[in-house]
């Protein structure tokens, strides 16, 4: 008989993944994850009136978007974490999350008490650390297990994303130099009153700056937040931080709690640098099998679903890893009884960048960070971006 395939390591099976903004229409796509992580768990904020509207032959039409809610979650006995906060205050849900999982964490055993918590994590050890994640942020598997297994991504690190935010433009459409990437980072308490190359809308800059000090850290960060890892010796401080920044947006207040548990807890921090920002979509295939991590992809678009799936499947097979046989039996089920939208129709001229990017680089180049190069920040601010800080 010839040789079984030796299993490789899984130190993802040590994780918590975390998703938002999860839709029940790509339950076939986002449940392929229970073959990598230890545990899936999904954060359901409401969503009314939730549509999109597609332009096909007959002219344009309105179609309710599919959001997740807390009968899906039972119906597939996942782990769902509801809160009211709603999608655009998303900091008291992280207290909330991280309240919950410090709270299991004891001295012999994780015994969760939170009913979300034990649906999604169903061992008694502890996982080793939480990554958070937008349903459309890519994570190639593949590389993110050999980074961890090679002590790249320490499980006891915080992991964050490098930069990411979509900085004002510095002329008006379809100017080239429309679209750029704001790349500062954290900014000292001074620094923070004169920067204007960030829009620090709805009084975020003021928000920030007393939480800062009553938190005792002396500055304010400001990047994408769409992804970020904390591992097991954060989740109690980060659960009263993030508390702390409960009125802070998050792509403010996660970045600078993050931060300040990382100096707080000494705890070593990891810059990702992944390819595109917060306002850009991946239609092409070939950008997302070239970059390990980035966002966001296209899923209105059929071919670049059906590339996503075909590229889990084949790391799942080249990682040998499997979900429960319950889970697998389910994934065949969805993947008979999943839905191609509409193809939605062209971006305005005035947006079109946005397909590829978010600066002047050709579309594969555009990583956060050699956006940034292209396009640094302007005066009279300063700041210490991740970009060019060590990871």
């Amino acid at each position: 008989a010839p040789p079984q395939q030796q299993r490789q390591p899984q130190p993802l099976q040590k994780v918590l993944l975390v998703l938002t903004v999860a839709r029940r229409d790509r339950f076939y796509l986002t449940r392929r994850y229970e073959r990598f992580f230890g545990g899936v768990a999904y954060v359901i904020w409401p969503q009314p009136g939730c549509s999109r509207v597609y332009h096909g032959r007959a002219g344009p039409r309105q179609v309710p978007c599919a959001p997740l809610n807390a009968t899906d979650c039972d119906a597939h006995g996942l782990g769902c974490l509801v809160d009211r906060a709603g999608a655009e205050h998303r900091t008291p849900t992280y207290a909330r999350l991280f309240a919950d999982l410090a709270e299991a964490d004891g001295a012999d055993v994780f015994a969760p008490r939170k009913e979300w918590l034990r649906k999604a994590w169903r061992h008694t050890r502890a996982p080793s650390g939480v990554l958070v994640a937008h349903m459309d942020f890519w994570i190639q598997l593949l590389a993110f297990q050999r980074r961890v297994a090679r002590g790249l991504l320490p499980s006891d690190a915080i992991w964050t994303l490098a930069a990411g935010l979509n900085a004002p433009p510095t002329g008006p459409p379809p100017a080239p130099q429309h679209l750029r990437i704001y790349g500062k980072g954290c900014l000292s308490f001074e620094d923070l009153v004169n920067e204007q190359d960030w829009t620090w809308g709805h009084g975020v800059r003021d928000f920030a700056t007393a939480a800062a000090q009553e938190l005792g850290t002396a500055e304010v960060c400001a990047a994408q937040a769409d992804l970020f890892h904390a591992p097991r010796q954060a989740f109690s401080y980060l659960a009263r931080a993030a508390r702390v920044f409960g009125g802070v947006a998050h792509e403010v207040a996660a970045p600078t709690i993050l931060r300040a548990a990382a100096a707080f807890l000494k705890l070593r921090q990891v810059y990702l640098d992944c390819w595109g920002c917060t306002q850009s979509w991946c239609t092409d295939p070939k950008i997302f099998w070239r970059h390990a991590c980035g966002h966001k992809l296209d899923l209105r678009q059929p071919w670049v679903r059906s590339a996503w799936r075909a590229l889990l499947d084949a790391q799942a097979v080249k990682l040998g890893a499997k979900a429960s046989p319950a889970t697998e039996a389910a994934l065949r089920l969805l993947d008979r009884g999943a839905r191609d939208d509409p193809i939605v129709p062209p971006l305005k001229p005035c947006c079109r960048d946005r397909t590829h990017g978010c600066c002047r680089l050709p579309g594969p180049a555009q990583t956060a960070c050699a956006c940034v190069a292209r396009d640094p920040g302007r005066p009279p601010a300063n700041g210490t971006g991740a970009c060019t800080r060590p990871g």
